[in-house]
């Protein structure tokens, strides 16, 4: 019933046992604080705790587990590991799900110090790290840029037993695609190979690519100018059955308008709805209409710009600097004033390249300073 997510009818039960003399087991007990932490609700699990230990019955490793997931999932992580340091002195030994726990926290807050010195000591207490732990590792490293330490993690994972899930290549080959190493050769520099034989090395031990992760080679191969291959492998998704989201569509429109291939993104942007079952979104609209304002198509943008409306999408913040950039380039000022006091009424304002295109055309003559204060 805790596990169900009904927690008030769990504390209800609980009470009910407590008034027929029924001495509620730890387990009860952790099943209801599992089920509270879950639900946000930690002072409450922390009161429960706080009232079996007054009632005798001593918390166990899977209270103290749940307790901290709470504090960690609710960014708490300074709580989690006192937490940590609670139970050792109590004599309950943590696990594995203790330490991974804690060591994601660190990770997601950019301490990737103190969760070495976590894993470290969890290695020291004869604790084996699962897939968890070493995913939550190498994406720390990954997201500083030590590569090399990442790949010499999962190699280490390899020797250790834990086999690479998707999720560790898509980790890995996400930083080798965000990396700006131009010695290493990464996809940021124009280089894929890092990361093109990550991907063929999980296909080849029978790893099945996630959509995730095909969407994270096909940006790196997008932004570095091998659109062909990124529509070879989008092919490739077709032919497997893949459920392709509309998140991969915005992808490869994105990868086409940078490539000057406006007109077959707008091909593929208007095939979405009708033949393959994808609803275009508000990132969809934006990166077709910057596309068609790339191409000098002003009068296109501005239709697809109100055919979002019609079709429900609210532009949003990207979506009205991208047209007023556009067509203060074009030098459209009486139309770029309407989408100002437009996006100002829908609570966005100018962002830093708008306000710079604003700046140059200032300085330039070819706009009024009253036009800076309309910004602000």
């Amino acid at each position: 019933m805790g596990k169900s997510g009904d927690t008030a009818l769990a504390l209800d039960l609980l009470r009910k046992m407590e008034d027929r003399k029924v001495k509620p087991k730890v387990v009860t007990y952790s099943i209801i604080i599992d089920s509270l932490c879950k639900d946000g609700s930690l002072e409450e699990a922390l009161s429960l705790f706080n009232e079996m230990e007054t009632k005798g019955i001593k918390a166990d490793v899977t209270t103290y587990n749940s307790h901290v997931g709470g504090f960690c999932n609710a960014g708490r992580r300074d709580d989690g590991a006192q937490l940590l340091r609670d139970m050792i002195t109590r004599g309950i030994t943590p696990n594995v799900i203790t330490f991974s726990a804690l060591i994601d926290s660190f990770v997601k807050e950019g301490k990737l110090k103190e969760a070495k010195e976590l894993y470290n000591e969890m290695i020291a207490r004869g604790i084996h790290p699962d897939n968890i732990t070493y995913n939550s590792l190498i994406y720390g490293l990954c997201n500083e840029k030590r590569l090399g330490e990442a790949n010499q993690m999962m190699d280490l994972m390899v020797r250790k037993g834990c086999h690479p899930s998707t999720v560790t290549y898509s980790i890995l080959i996400n930083g080798y695609c965000k990396a700006k190493r131009v010695d290493d050769g990464f996809c940021q520099s124009g280089k894929l190979n890092v990361a093109k034989e990550l991907f063929q090395e999980m296909v080849s031990i029978s790893v099945p690519p996630s959509v995730m992760t095909y969407g994270i080679l096909l940006d790196g191969l997008c932004d570095n100018g091998e659109l062909d291959k990124a529509l070879e492998i989008l092919d490739q998704m077709r032919k497997c059955k893949m459920e392709l989201d509309i998140g991969i569509y915005n992808i490869i429109i994105h990868g086409m308008c940078n490539a000057s291939m406006v007109d077959d993104a707008w091909d593929l942007f208007c095939s979405l709805s009708l033949n393959k079952g994808v609803k275009p979104d508000v990132k969809t609209y934006t990166i077709m209409i910057g596309g068609l304002c790339k191409k000098g198509s002003l009068s296109e943008a501005g239709m697809l710009f109100r055919k979002m409306g019609e079709d429900g999408i609210a532009p949003n913040d990207c979506t009205y600097n991208t047209l007023i950039r556009a067509q203060l380039r074009g030098s459209d000022i009486s139309t770029s004033v309407e989408l100002i006091e437009e996006m100002k009424r829908c609570g966005f304002s100018a962002d830093a390249s708008t306000i710079n295109i604003v700046m140059d055309m200032l300085s330039s003559g070819r706009l009024d300073r009253s036009f800076l204060d309309m910004l602000s």
